[in-house]
């Protein structure tokens, strides 16, 4: 009796998950979305790049914000940090999780660049289209 039940356990069948990925299902929603995340940071096939205290505006974090229930229904989203630490999360995070899971390569480099009249070092981000 024993012997048998581990010859079932054995050749038990394991179960797979049919329903598909996220990824899968909402393709064209996910292109909709980056297309306009790309419009609210500024960036475009031309110019790929964007300086970081462009991204920390009041006005860019507020329409990032806005498309939040969009980003919880197109990505699986719950182990980013934006989500699991609220007090301390930013938006620029949550833009770069948005665009690494979306097949983007984020690169940064500094510059110096002058604000006000006056030399700042800044970061640049560049956001890449890997061929995935």
């Amino acid at each position: 009796m024993e012997v048998q039940n581990i010859q079932d356990i054995e050749n038990k069948i394991i179960k797979r998950r049919h329903r598909p990925l996220k990824e899968e299902r909402f393709v064209k929603e996910r292109q909709d979305l980056i297309e306009k995340l790309n419009m609210i940071i500024g960036i475009n096939d031309k110019n790929n790049s964007v300086f970081l205290y462009e991204l920390e505006k009041e006005i860019v974090k507020q329409k990032v914000r806005e498309n939040i229930p969009l980003i919880q229904k197109y990505y699986k989203c719950g182990s980013w940090n934006y989500f699991k630490n609220r007090e301390n999360a930013s938006e620029v995070g949550l833009i770069k999780s948005v665009y690494n899971n979306s097949g983007y390569i984020i690169t940064s480099k500094k510059r110096v660049i002058s604000l006000d009249d006056k030399k700042k070092q800044c970061n640049e981000l560049y956001f890449i289209k890997s061929n995935k």
